[in-house]
């Protein structure tokens, strides 16, 4: 609790606007975050540029989840915590605010900073909607651990600084004592470089399984008519994502997922478009019964 009020005092950044006391329609945060890198005897400029902000990007997404952490517990949202931290990383953008090389001592360094800046809000909408889409929900579990593998690989090729920092400042007389140089890395510069692809391929498909969903609930809403056959909509919108169908009562219901959206046919039509499945105990998952909220239309 001391460390989520904690954070929530440091962020750099608030701007909330509410329309009457304590009641918040928007609450943007800002974390800017600057990470110092300290470059070996064989980094070359550009790739110590990259593990600088490979590293100041997963301090402020770290930043970003541990506030979302608290946010989601208020919300009673159903999501672990690892799955709270993962997923905000997902949804959110890193912003790059530049860099510098700087002589620290005997030795050369890139200091560089990065910016996140969200709307708690749109972030909650967003967490609440893969936490209601299950296989959507275990996409991005499987892209997140493979790209949380991938920083944790990037962080273990950053030097080892033994305590090595910038040289305070002399007084008169004094004698300069050289800094220890970073430790020796077990790495050489094709395994630093593999490590950034790989990251930078990984974050690529997991931005493509959300953009993908994206796009395939917007075009379902405004694609997807009632009385349609799964083979019309098959033909506008593709093959679905997943597919379910359970004979019940002499009918047989079908449902097909498109993003965050199950077109549920009865008989080879169209019934109606829902947000959400909801197991029923005479119903079963496959139907068009429940509460209006989860229904786009029915």
């Amino acid at each position: 609790m001391i460390r989520r009020l904690f954070v929530a005092v440091m962020t750099s950044g608030v701007l909330l606007l509410a329309s009457g006391a304590g009641s918040p329609v928007c609450a943007w945060q800002t974390f800017d975050v600057e990470h110092v890198y300290h470059m070996g005897d064989n980094d070359s400029r550009s790739e110590a540029v990259r593990m600088c902000y490979a590293e100041a990007e997963r301090k402020a997404l770290e930043r970003a989840g541990v506030y979302m952490e608290s946010r989601t517990e208020i919300a009673n949202f159903s999501l672990e915590r690892d799955e709270v931290y993962s997923f905000t990383a997902a949804v959110l953008q890193v912003e790059r605010l530049g860099e510098e090389v700087r002589l620290d001592g005997q030795h050369m360094s890139v200091h560089c900073r990065s910016k996140v800046s969200f709307n708690t809000q749109d972030v909650l909408e967003r967490l609440e909607q893969i936490a209601k889409t299950p296989a959507l929900r275990d996409e991005l579990n499987a892209s997140g651990r493979a790209v949380n593998f991938a920083r944790q690989r990037v962080a273990e090729m950053a030097p080892l600084s033994d305590g090595y920092a910038p040289m305070p400042p002399l007084s008169d007389g004094q004698q300069a004592k050289p800094a220890p140089p970073p430790s020796p890395r077990p790495f050489d510069d094709r395994d630093r470089e593999r490590a950034l692809q790989d990251l930078d391929e990984l974050k690529r498909k997991r931005d493509a399984v959300l953009r993908r969903n994206l796009q395939m609930s917007k075009a379902g809403r405004v694609t997807i008519a009632r009385g349609m056959t799964p083979e019309q909509v098959h033909e506008l919108m593709g093959p679905p994502q997943a597919r379910r169908e359970a004979p019940r009562g002499g009918h047989t219901y079908i449902c097909e997922r498109y993003g965050s959206l199950w077109v549920v046919y009865q008989d080879e039509a169209a019934m109606c478009l829902r947000r959400q499945l909801q197991q029923r105990p005479a119903e079963g998952l496959c139907h068009c019964a429940g509460s209006a909220d989860s229904f786009v239309w029915r």
